[in-house]
């Protein structure tokens, strides 16, 4: 997703360019007070705000933030600008700071740091920068930039400790952050939960039976519960785009086959040894490590009964998953009368429009089935969106009654590989509270 990466560049940049183009555009005074804010707010909404969990908030938010620390450090560089002989010294330096940034970031905080604790860490050492650069305007600044940093530290030791709590293990890699949580005392049924960030990718309970059931958002009456379910008779063949806790392999029978497809190598370990969804099952099971679709690209015609694409990563969409190019390619890999089945449910897009244009432009059929939350069978509740060309399936007395309509809004253009647009798709601003680990 460009949008990710590409506004916050932007801000870099245009805070460096207008300090660096105009000395006088810098104000210490001004633009400190604007960092105290700056900070606070982002402090506050790292440790917890139903207000600011809405992207339509929390990113201009944040983006709003950047700006203003990129100013404050610029604003101070550009103060100590030395004389012309030494600009190339001070300029290449700048640079090597950049760079030792990327990589520590993206080399070595993986290595370090078992969460992602990068933002809190750089919210503490920009309060003590302020506190180091103000402290000649006296001790009333002092005492102030003194209790910001504090205040940084404990938001920082709030975010570990909240990461923390009832994790019994934690992975990390350039792919992002996974945790496993236990809860035990005060439940019925003890489980074991898999997330990312604070999404949940697959639980599973701890006691037999209850381990061997489908649950969070892939439960019998889910859309890809209802694919599995009423495919096809006989042993089916079924593709999994992502692997989570492999918590698919649940509704497999003798004869039938399951082909994953995953591009975390921690994933795939961790579905082996922590869950035992896929041991348990007595289909045969394979798993393809690389992005699905180059893999699937590369393969012949794998003729599945049911594909699943369930790759999402947190709330944040690899794109080039629900793009027309991609499509092709899922249906090259289906049966004529298979079923391709789309995990839409989302905290901030709706995309169940966006599936149902790819299908049409396909000439396929699409059903959207949302299914409720059952917290006794610990299932989530879930929008898959169902898509093909079995009328057998799509008449199903089960499929048909569970399914709603897919409204496409006006404005909405078919997404290819050249072309997205994530600001048709946004939800309304949602202020419900967020519950730790949940979707």
């Amino acid at each position: 997703m460009s949008l990710l990466w590409v506004l916050p560049l932007a801000l870099y940049l245009l805070s460096f360019t207008l300090v660096f183009a105009r000395r006088r555009f810098y104000s210490r005074w001004f633009v400190s007070r604007l960092l105290a804010v700056a900070l606070g707010c982002a402090g506050y909404a790292l440790y917890g705000s139903s207000i600011t969990h809405a992207i339509q908030i929390s990113v201009p938010l944040f983006c709003v933030g950047l700006l203003i620390v990129c100013l404050f450090c610029h604003g101070e560089l550009v103060q100590r600008k030395p004389a012309v002989r030494y600009l190339t010294s001070f300029y290449l330096t700048i640079a090597l700071g950049g760079a030792l940034g990327a990589a520590f970031v993206g080399l070595l905080a993986p290595h370090v740091l078992s969460g992602i604790y990068e933002l809190p860490i750089v919210l503490l050492l920009t309060a003590i920068l302020a506190a180091i650069v103000l402290w000649p305007e006296g001790w009333p600044a002092r005492l102030f930039w003194a209790s910001v940093a504090v205040a940084m530290c404990a938001v920082l030791v709030l975010n570990v400790r909240s990461t923390r709590e009832d994790t019994v293990a934690m992975f990390r890699n350039f792919y992002g952050a996974l945790r496993i949580q236990e809860f035990r005392a005060g439940r019925l049924l003890p489980y074991r939960s898999l997330l990312h960030g604070t999404i949940q990718h697959g639980a599973q309970y701890l006691a037999f039976p209850e381990n061997r059931n489908p649950t969070t958002y892939y439960g019998r009456r889910s859309g890809v519960g209802l694919a599995l379910r009423f495919c096809c008779d006989g042993p089916k063949r079924v593709g999994v785009i992502g692997l989570g806790a492999g918590t698919l392999a649940a509704y497999g029978k003798p004869g039938d086959s399951f082909r994953f497809y995953d591009i975390n190598p921690q994933v795939i370990a961790i579905a082996n040894t922590w869950f035992t969804f896929l041991k348990q099952s007595p289909a045969t099971s394979d798993i393809i490590l690389g992005d699905a679709r180059l893999s699937l690209e590369a393969e012949p015609p794998q003729q599945f009964d049911v594909l699943a694409v369930d790759a999402f990563s947190g709330d944040a969409i690899p794109v080039h998953l629900l793009t027309k190019e991609a499509f092709a390619v899922y249906f090259r890999h289906l049966k004529p009368d298979g079923i391709l089945a789309v995990h839409t449910s989302n905290t901030y897009l709706n995309l169940a429009p966006v599936v149902k244009l790819l299908a049409e432009d396909a000439d396929y059929a699409t059903r959207l089935i949302a299914s409720d939350e059952d917290a006794t069978q610990m299932i989530s509740s879930a929008d898959w969106v169902l898509v093909t060309r079995s009328l057998d399936f799509l008449n199903k007395p089960e499929t048909f009654a569970g399914s709603q309509n897919i409204d496409v809004p006006p404005r909405l253009w078919l997404w290819t590989d050249d072309y997205n647009n994530l600001f048709d798709v946004l939800r309304t601003v949602s202020y419900q509270t967020q519950p730790s680990g949940g979707n």
